[in-house]
């Protein structure tokens, strides 16, 4: 009798470390996978309207002063309207004509934007840094993305 409750002791604490070691696995690849198809996102939402960006109209500044540097994108798009993306927090934030904020993802470590002028092109470099928690607020998981934008116009 005692040697058949050692055994079931024994297997109930593999089994339980197995469920536990499963659990963390689930989780850390779930945040893997939220965080790269939000970069995706994020950067296919702010390329397409970049490039059709009036090239001499281009700014870069931050939000506020708790946000990063180089952190928000001012242009007027060839159709005329104030297109302006930034950084607040840890979400990216996008309006048209100085409207009210939309939220387009969250869990951004660092938004950062960079001009590069040769000849009579001009590009954007975006530096997006992507990450959220795992496990019991322990362990992070991580995505840099960066992308360059030709503007056409």
């Amino acid at each position: 009798m005692l040697i058949t409750m050692a055994i079931i002791g024994i297997i109930s604490l593999v089994l339980g470390q197995m469920f536990f070691q499963g659990f963390r696995t689930w989780r850390q690849n779930s945040a893997r996978i939220n965080v790269q198809e939000g970069a995706r996102r994020m950067l296919y939402l702010i390329n397409k309207p970049l490039r059709q960006a009036q090239a001499g109209t281009i700014t870069i500044s931050r939000n506020s002063d708790d946000d990063p540097p180089c952190s928000k994108i001012d242009f007027t798009h060839i159709n005329g309207s104030a297109y302006s993306y930034y950084q607040s927090g840890l979400k990216l934030y996008f309006s048209i004509d100085g409207g009210a904020g939309h939220e387009l993802g969250e869990n951004v470590r660092v938004l950062s934007f960079a001009t590069v002028e040769s000849g009579d092109d001009a590009s954007v470099n975006i530096g997006l840094c992507l990450e959220q928690k795992t496990y019991a607020e322990k362990t992070k998981t991580s995505k840099l993305s960066v992308q360059i934008v030709r503007i056409m116009n």
